[in-house]
């Protein structure tokens, strides 16, 4: 029996992993990085950005997109704020950018479409992980707007609601929310902004 080629190998990995394998990952089950570029060059697989690529057979979807900003901007690296909402359908329609947090050093350069900041000042436990994908609990996602004051509090009211009905925040975080948007003070709701159209 043959063994499988780094394409095929390559491939069942990227199953798994929303469709995006990173340098380290296929390095790891025996693909060398000069064979990805390889791969690139027949157009076997794509190239996303430095050490990430992605199966051109799975279909984009929210998983994907956010998976590969995360890989590609740190191993640390997780959805922050509106994010977060858009991830769990809390928010509608989709931000313009990903917005990711990382204790790694924020640097220049990088995708247009990938907001990253540093969050060195935060809690070690800020991020949970929900089927490979990083990002703060929508609690603290919603908490994190609050305080900077960025909520518009109609569409607030609808993400919270969802939120509460889908079991991804209790009550007793709601009124903790409430709280500090109350303190804060959402944006009036002529602010158009991303969650306007909830």
């Amino acid at each position: 029996m043959n063994s499988p080629s780094n394409r095929q190998k390559f491939l069942a990995l990227a199953v798994n992993t929303h469709g995006v394998v990173t340098t380290t990952e296929a390095v790891a089950i025996g693909i060398p990085a000069v064979e990805l570029r390889k791969l690139v060059a027949r157009n076997a697989i794509l190239r996303i950005g430095t050490n990430v690529y992605k199966s051109p057979f799975h279909p984009e979807s929210i998983e994907t997109r956010h998976y590969a900003a995360i890989q590609l901007i740190a191993a640390d690296a997780f959805l922050i704020g509106e994010s977060v909402l858009w991830h769990f359908g809390l928010t509608e329609p989709e931000p313009n950018e990903i917005t990711l947090g990382t204790r790694t050093r924020v640097r220049k350069g990088y995708p247009s479409d990938i907001n990253v900041q540093s969050i060195s000042k935060w809690r070690k436990d800020s991020f949970i992980q929900t089927n490979l994908i990083r990002h703060q609990s929508v609690f603290d996602a919603l908490l994190h707007l609050a305080k900077r004051s960025t909520l518009n509090a109609r569409a607030y009211q609808k993400a919270k609601t969802k939120a509460t009905a889908l079991g991804l925040i209790t009550e007793s975080e709601t009124r903790l929310i409430d709280n500090e948007v109350n303190k804060t003070g959402a944006r009036d709701a002529r602010n158009l902004d991303i969650y306007e159209n909830l």
